[in-house]
């Protein structure tokens, strides 16, 4: 099983280095990384290590390279930046996700893996723990085909995006989950959901603290959906007993809602007794030094607590560090909101993650749900959610560290070579394969675990979300150039030269062939289309050709001078509930790394900033219609244009 997942991967990284080398920039790329060290490589891998700025401008165009030979592989750096993307484009067009949520399907051990094994085994057997244990161990196909069966019902009877029935946290648009591996090896999710008539971030502490109903209603929502509390000495027994994945939860014939409610929560009571307690470990200090002050010291609850659970074991090397989970966290006796706006809802234990009943009930493992907005802070909160969920399992100094050592091999048989007689000189690297074989070395290396690898083998998705027909991907760079493009050719008849050596710049456009694309079609959409920006474009319209067409009510002709007018013609969704919603990828300035601690006061990065919104919700066309003759001729005098319009 490893050694096809291994072939599959180097057959992959192979073919996206053989695309590369056909692009534009790959000659002037080539040139640069061969002007590259083992010393350089080794500083940048350091400065990678100590997060500090990377000096040399060529480590950024080796990365580059790399993201893009990585980009067919599970869980490469380049796979989670496209997945980043997808979620920047779902808030753009949806808001802010208010639940962000996390699953640790119980695997191991779980009767229900056995059961897809076709194995029939009684729970009252004798070793009976012993012998799940061995099965799922054995197979990894099974833990594979569980998880993917547990996330995908999951969606469908919790989340009911697609259908107009409400789930367990409301009516729910949209959702993005991305599978991941736990430092043991095994699947787990982060995702994000997002509710109908969703609300905007800018004044929502305010209209916490002003509007007290509103403050009411949303306290009593999140306490529906989120529990902070639990009952130790009603399920000190449960656990002890069984593990959750082998225990049921029994539905009596004509039961009431007050006596289902009653259930659930005893229920879920139990399971988060078992599953949701916080034990400090090496995880909670995986990112920080060693030898940090101790925050880690237990503080009194005021509640009395049987011994095996209120007294949690901390190991003597977590108390050195700071958890990263923030536990122990304080007591809160009921819920309220703070003067300056955070959420904090009632918590009777300083170790009980945050939990869902529902969720405990049915699936009965470890998970966690949060909403997004319960504190001020929630675009800061939304950024790290959002880079979290999609980590690299592997940094970029790693990458880095691995071309170092190759370029070091190179340069130490190279020397030994020039001074003993009769070596053999070692034959000069193939830049065109450099990155390739950094790659590899890197990938070599790289532990995987085997549901991870019979994850990918059967070919389960590395991230879930609602089926769209059409998801686009809107690169901020050609937006820029494709605006730039109009703006030139309005006042002074001509196109700017427009050069590139990024490979980031090459994702969704090639240049040489010159082949139609999304930039293209919008400029040349004819005058039906005309009031439509391109954001709207993009997420409206689609280009089929003529015969695929047929029978649609919708269409619409490219102006005369497309390439594909005589043979395609633009389709618009008929629904709003078919739209599609657009990936962005890029930055919103090449300043950002230089300016990025005076960002809003720098007039040039504004002024990029602004052209990038421009050229997303502004008609190109519109230009020539908004502004006069006088007006361009006093734009042409400016030296940022685009802040002006």
């Amino acid at each position: 099983m490893f050694y096809l997942y291994d072939l599959i991967l180097i057959r992959q990284a192979t073919l996206g280095n053989n695309l590369q080398v056909k692009k534009g920039y790959w000659a002037t790329a080539t040139a640069n990384i061969t002007t590259l060290t083992s010393d350089e490589l080794y500083a940048a891998a350091d400065q990678f290590k100590r997060k500090t700025k990377i000096s040399n401008p060529v480590i950024h165009t080796l990365i580059n390279n790399m993201r893009i030979i990585s980009s067919f592989n599970p869980e490469s750096y380049r796979e989670k930046i496209r997945l980043r993307n997808v979620i920047f484009g779902k808030i753009a067009r949806l808001g802010i996700p208010l639940v962000w949520f996390t699953l640790n399907p119980h695997d191991i051990g779980n009767i229900f893996v056995v059961k897809l094994a076709g194995e029939d085994i009684e729970l009252d057997d004798t070793g009976v723990k012993a012998h799940l244990l061995k099965l799922t161990l054995k197979n990894p196909s099974l833990v594979a085909q569980y998880f993917h069966t547990i996330i995908t019902a999951f969606f469908d009877c919790f989340f009911k995006c697609l259908s107009r029935d409400a789930g367990i946290f409301g009516t729910v648009s949209s959702y993005f989950g991305v599978v991941e591996s736990t430092t043991r090896m095994m699947l787990h999710l982060h995702g994000f959901a997002w509710l109908s008539r969703n609300f905007g971030a800018a004044d929502f502490s305010k209209r916490l603290v002003s509007d007290t109903m509103f403050k009411d209603r949303l306290i009593t929502y999140i306490r529906s959906i989120i529990k902070e509390t639990v009952d130790l000495t009603n399920g000190q027994r449960y656990a002890t007993s069984d593990p959750p994945g082998s225990a049921t939860f029994s539905l009596p014939d004509c039961m009431t809602e007050e006596e289902f409610i009653e259930a659930l929560n005893v229920d879920s009571n139990n399971v988060t007794a078992k599953v949701q307690m916080h034990v400090h470990s090496g995880t909670c200090t995986k990112y920080q030094r060693k030898y940090t002050k101790s925050l880690l010291k237990v503080r009194p609850t005021s509640s009395v607590l049987p011994p095996p659970l209120a007294q949690r074991p901390v190991s003597r090397n977590a108390l050195l560090q700071t958890c990263r989970f923030l536990f122990p966290k304080p007591l809160v006796p009921e819920s309220i909101v703070t003067d300056k706006g955070f959420i904090r809802i009632q918590r009777n234990h300083q170790f009980v993650n945050k939990y869902n009943p529902v969720i405990s009930s049915t699936i009965r493992c470890n998970h966690d749900v949060n909403f997004t907005s319960s504190s001020p802070k929630v675009l800061t909160a939304m950024y790290y959610m959002t880079n979290y969920v999609t980590k690299a399992q592997s940094d970029r100094g790693q990458l880095v560290l691995a071309a170092a050592v190759l370029k070091k091999a190179q340069e130490v048989a190279k020397a030994e070579a020039a001074t003993e007689v009769g070596l053999l000189a070692p034959k000069p690297l193939d830049m065109a394969k450099f990155t390739l074989k950094a790659y590899h070395r890197f990938t070599r290396d790289t532990e995987v675990g085997a549901p991870a690898v019979a994850h990918f083998l059967l070919n389960q998705p590395s991230f879930y979300m609602p089926q769209e027909s059409r998801s686009p991907t809107i690169n901020f760079y050609w937006v820029k150039v494709a605006f730039q493009t109009t703006l030139a050719m309005l006042l002074d008849g001509s196109s700017p030269d427009i050069t590139t050596t990024e490979a980031d710049h090459y994702t969704e456009f090639n240049l040489e062939s010159r082949r139609t694309n999304m930039y293209e079609n919008y400029r040349k959409r004819g005058q039906r289309l005309a009031g439509l920006c391109f954001y709207e474009y993009a997420s409206q319209i689609f280009v089929q050709t003529f015969r695929a067409a047929a029978g649609r009510g919708m269409c619409f002709l490219f102006e005369s001078t497309h390439p594909q007018y005589a043979t395609h013609v633009q389709v618009s969704v008929n629904s709003r509930g078919s739209l599609a919603t657009p990936s962005l990828c890029g930055s919103f300035t090449q300043f950002q790394d230089t300016d990025n601690s005076v960002l809003s006061n720098t007039y040039r990065t504004q002024d990029e900033i602004d052209e990038t919104l421009l050229g997303l919700f502004y008609p190109w066309n519109k230009l020539a219609l908004d502004f006069e003759q006088d007006h361009l001729q006093y734009i042409r005098t400016l030296e940022f244009k685009n802040t002006y319009i």
